[in-house]
């Protein structure tokens, strides 16, 4: 069932994300995991839940326009591993910085950049070079099992011939 939040908004029950789970556990080891899908697919939520669920401390921080690149590292700290929530909305300017930064100055830093706009985020110059890998926006489209488990949790109940349908009509993109 949903539920409320201070809000006031109605929030859907949470399910977990196994598949994007998976990914991001598969490639720790890469220096820069970028997670881009369109916005309402469910990133920000899935990355979310592997922070909660990691071992270790992640640092979270979410992108504004107007941070700089020492707001960035206030907020990041010194952890590890830190997650940058919308970094597609950094202004061109501290988007471009960062960039430099990454390519220019590798670190033992763990870095999963989360946006909706491959170009913003500067994908291309970073799988180009080799340090980062790119999880397949595929991995969040909502399959059988998960829209299963959220008709469940919602106390829906479906059919399989519901879920067919709600997948044919959407191709498994959260609405």
């Amino acid at each position: 069932m949903a539920r409320k939040r201070d809000t006031g908004l109605i929030v859907p029950p949470r399910i977990a994300r196994e598949r994007v789970h998976a990914w991001l556990s598969a490639t720790t080891d890469v220096p820069v995991r970028i997670v881009c899908a369109p916005i309402g697919s469910g990133k920000t939520e899935a990355v979310k839940q592997y922070v909660a669920q990691a071992d270790g401390a992640i640092a979270y921080a979410h992108a504004t326009r107007a941070a700089t690149l020492a707001d960035l590292d206030r907020a990041l700290g010194d952890a590890a591993s830190v997650v940058i929530d919308d970094i597609d909305r950094l202004s061109d300017e501290v988007a471009e910085a960062f960039l430099d930064r990454l390519l220019d100055h590798p670190t033992q830093r763990r870095y999963i950049l989360v946006g909706s706009s491959r170009l913003r985020l500067g994908a291309s110059r970073l799988l180009a070079d080799g340090c980062a890998v790119a999880m397949d926006p595929q991995t969040l489209v909502f399959d059988e099992a998960e829209i299963e488990a959220l008709a469940r949790a919602s106390k829906v109940r479906v059919k399989r011939s519901d879920v067919e349908a709600l997948i044919d009509a959407t191709d498994g993109w959260a609405l």
